[in-house]
């Protein structure tokens, strides 16, 4: 549980430990490249503010985002201490934008539009910096797409791409990102030709980045892995997802929310190829570790449930299937409610492993989740 007076004393000592006088360090996975005011010429209350942007910045690689939203909840409040210019308000975009991202992976989706909404507010005004706008607009792209508003998302990612690219040109590694997330996005619409030209050309982009980002990097070859695996081509698929997974395992070890996603992704390709035994291992691994990190009622935990029953459908046993189908749907209507695709895939799922099993006493309770589909 987070300690308010705990984290303000380990942010102190650090703080006076450390001759902070560059901008924050350790971006997040994917972020466009920021510029902030260096915290020395901030008041103290912003420079420990920053000190606690740090330490939520770890706490987000580690996916303990109930521990980064309080220190960043915490830092905001020292924010507002602080008078308002321009160099605090690029402070505060950068915490909302920090916020939005823990938020949106808390599942706590409006309060992430919300974060979002005041963070574009600042970084429109900030007309001298053009880049922030352009990763809140990223940033509102994500949220969309996973809340399936899909017209939205493809819109919001289209207006960042335009911004990055007056700025830095369209060949620039910082655009890896969008191209990143538009094949993500094409890929849940199940449009895996269309999907692949974005998926490589992040890939390409990061390669060619004098700033090396390894994350990032395996982050685009796990979207170019799962279209890949759209299109039915399983060795490039296996082989993407390896050289990512590598990546993850080597930096932070088998346990980590990344490694899960590749255990997915590789968990499908077995199950394509008829190696069930393999595909079990995997997604069970997988979920493990997302319910671990993530919570039992997350809408990745629902999705790896669900590709757990098709893997039994697979084997034909529908029975089996009924039942990991159901525990998904739950969770999908909690995380997601009724209306979005998932939920919607999900129950149409059901109800065609009920009319394979037959209809049994409850299992209507439960309610269905994606089909044969493998969910990313």
């Amino acid at each position: 549980m987070f300690n308010r007076s705990k984290a303000l004393r380990a942010a102190q000592k650090i703080l006076a430990a450390s001759a902070r006088c560059d901008a924050l360090k350790g971006a997040r996975l994917g972020q466009l490249a920021r510029e902030l005011p260096p915290p020395h010429g901030l008041r103290t209350a912003a420079r420990r503010a920053s000190v606690l942007m740090d330490l939520a910045t770890a706490a987000s690689r580690e996916h303990d985002h109930p521990h980064a939203i309080a220190l960043l909840d915490e830092a905001e409040h020292l924010f507002d201490s602080v008078r308002a210019s321009p160099g605090r308000n690029r402070w505060v975009a950068e915490l909302l934008l920090r916020l939005g991202d823990d938020l949106r992976f808390a599942g706590r989706y409006t309060d992430c539009g919300e974060a979002l909404t005041r963070a574009e507010k600042l970084a429109d005004a900030d007309t001298a910096y053009p880049l922030r706008l352009a990763s809140v607009l990223n940033a509102r792209g994500i949220l969309a797409k996973d809340t399936g508003h899909y017209d939205a998302a493809l819109a919001h990612y289209g207006s960042a791409r335009s911004l990055i690219e007056a700025e830095l040109g369209e060949d620039h590694p910082a655009l890896a990102a969008v191209h990143h997330n538009l094949a993500g996005l094409l890929h849940a619409q199940e449009r895996y030709a269309d999907a692949e030209e974005p998926a490589r050309h992040a890939v390409a982009l990061r390669g060619q980045s004098t700033s090396p980002d390894p994350e990032g990097l395996a982050a685009d070859l796990s979207v170019l892995g799962s279209v890949l695996l759209g299109l039915g081509r399983l060795d490039e698929a296996e082989q993407a997802y390896l050289q990512s997974k590598t990546v993850w395992m080597e930096r932070y070890g088998p346990g980590h929310y990344e490694v899960a996603v590749q255990l997915n992704g590789l968990a499908a390709v077995h199950q394509a190829r008829g190696d069930f035994e393999g595909a079990e291992r995997d997604f069970r691994q997988a979920l493990h570790t997302k319910q671990r990190v993530l919570g039992a009622g997350h809408r990745e935990t629902a999705a790896l449930l669900n590709n757990l029953g098709a893997l039994e459908m697979d084997r034909g046993h529908p029975d089996a299937a009924a039942q990991l189908y159901g525990k998904a749907l739950l969770a999908f209507r909690k995380a997601l409610g009724d209306d979005h695709p998932d939920t919607g895939l999900c129950a149409e799922n059901l109800v065609r492993v009920r009319r394979q099993a037959g209809s049994r006493p409850g299992l209507g309770d439960h309610g269905n989740e994606h089909g044969a589909a493998v969910v990313q």
